[in-house]
């Protein structure tokens, strides 16, 4: 998927809404030996939670709610609702996206949901500028983004360990044809699907299985490299946007080596990479969202940057936007 020339779409405005407890390694990891060697990896100083039993739809809501009213938009101008989530659902052959359209008055969109692992807010955001362009009497699209990773996690399994920083938090982003600002150039996805069996949730199961193996943890970290590097040098090439000229990289939390390798990698500076993990978590699809808003809201986000949100998901996938702010 590419822009298409002469019609735009922007992100008129995003909102986040991460788990609402803030919580320090002490009160998830069990166990000081594998906590401290935790904090040293992961460089977690706390990380966002949902409490048990959380009414998560209505934070959804809420974070829709806020993404329209910062918009300026009612409910009813929403031609289209996206839900992404890694979360099932609290009841089968039932629509997350039509359960957030009700409570939200947007009864005249259509909506429907995916599944898309941390890839969601990508994957999602890029469908919806795919789908607005397709349709001429359609305008403006509502994605929302929500993952609860925390409850997978089981926090006395130490290959576990690089999980232990999987939080909560839902996020919604407006999207408008015919914007001029924070305009999606190009999008690049790629599955590989070599490690696809290596992490799953078994149904009926409380936590994931990790098949874990010397062999597979390093073909899953020279596949992350290579892969992330490829998807974002891919979208750069479609946006026709040279990797010297990007000012800002918005990715997946919680691996700060390979965020360090891809600064490296790609040659792009440090600190053009927004880094949120040490006070959030990663809390799924939404990081490369909380990333673009504290971006935003310091400052550094200067109009025509050229902008990068990439993200990853177990399966295994990599999704990559060009953004010009």
């Amino acid at each position: 998927m590419s822009a298409v020339s002469g019609r735009t779409v922007g992100i008129v405005s995003a909102a986040v809404v991460p788990g609402s407890s803030s919580v320090g390694p002490e009160a998830f990891i069990r166990g000081a030996e594998l906590r401290a060697r935790a904090v040293e990896i992961l460089r977690i100083r706390t990380k966002r939670t949902f409490p048990p039993g959380a009414d998560v739809e209505h934070s959804e809501a809420q974070a829709a709610r806020s993404a329209l009213e910062s918009a300026g938009i009612g409910p009813a101008k929403i031609d289209l609702v996206i839900h992404s989530s890694t979360t099932p659902p609290s009841k089968s052959l039932y629509s997350r996206s039509a359960g957030l359209m009700k409570a939200i008055g947007a009864g005249r969109a259509y909506g429907f949901d995916v599944m898309a692992g941390c890839n969601g807010a990508t994957w999602a955001i890029a469908n919806a500028k795919s789908l607005l362009l397709t349709h001429d009497e359609w305008t403006t699209a509502l994605v929302l983004v929500s993952d609860q990773l925390s409850p997978f996690v089981d926090y006395a399994d130490e290959t576990h360990l690089p999980l232990f920083g999987w939080a909560d938090a839902v996020s919604a982003v407006i999207l408008r044809k015919g914007e001029a600002r924070r305009v999606i150039v190009a999008e690049a996805f790629m599955t590989d699907p070599t490690y696809g069996d290596s992490m799953h949730l078994a149904r009926g199961a409380a936590t994931l299985t990790m098949e874990t193996s010397d062999e597979i943890e390093e073909g899953i970290k020279r596949t992350y490299k290579k892969n992330y590097e490829e998807v974002i040098r891919s979208a750069l090439g479609r946006a026709g946007v040279d990797v010297g000229a990007v000012a800002g990289v918005f990715m997946n939390q919680g691996d700060w080596r390979l965020i360090d390798h891809l600064s490296a990698k790609l040659g792009i500076a440090a600190a053009a990479f927004q880094r949120t993990h040490e006070d959030f978590g990663h809390i799924g699809g939404s990081d490369v969202l909380l990333g673009l808003m504290k971006a935003q809201e310091s400052g550094r986000i200067q109009e025509n940057d050229q902008l990068v949100l990439a993200s990853s998901a177990v399966g295994f996938s990599w999704g990559a936007l060009v953004l010009k702010a």
